[in-house]
């Protein structure tokens, strides 16, 4: 009974996330803002790690270790002026919500970029035929200009 007891605890006892600092508060903002703009360039890889790029800001979002639970933000800037480089640790739900903010945002450039393809897919096949048909009519009128002129011969030899 105590075995069976403990691995019920073990099972639905779970650490509280941690509260966060207010610099790891405005890491997650900067990530978030970051991810909004157009202009960010986002990136991830098979093994969880996130990237994003904007201008002079380079951040990585990684899990520590195999624990998808646990991330850790990587926070770069570069510029002439300065150099610098913060680490945060992020947990449980602030985690969570970093990853589902980049998968969203991913997820909506994608289906962008695969409607703009489609698109011009379109556009151009379109093209295509309308070539292909302007290639035909014309063989069509010589044909029938020949037919015309053969059948004008036909009667002035007569």
């Amino acid at each position: 009974m105590w075995r069976r007891w403990k691995r019920t605890l073990d099972n639905n006892i779970k650490p509280e996330s941690s509260k966060l600092t207010p610099y790891e508060e405005k890491g997650l903002r900067l990530w978030k803002i970051c991810l909004k703009d157009e202009e960010t360039q986002m990136a991830c890889n098979s093994y969880g790690v996130r990237q994003i790029e904007k201008d002079n800001i380079f951040i990585i979002l990684s899990p520590i270790s195999n624990n998808h639970d646990r991330h850790t933000m990587t926070i770069m800037d570069i510029t002439d002026d300065r150099r610098s480089l913060y680490e945060l640790n992020f947990d449980g739900k602030n985690s969570k919500s970093s990853l589902d903010a980049f998968d969203v945002e991913m997820e909506k450039r994608m289906l962008k970029v695969e409607n703009s393809k489609r698109d011009l897919i379109e556009t151009d096949i379109d093209k295509l035929i309308a070539n292909e048909e302007r290639i035909i009519f014309r063989k069509l009128k010589e044909k029938e200009a020949k037919k015309n002129l053969d059948s004008v011969d036909k009667k002035n030899i007569f």
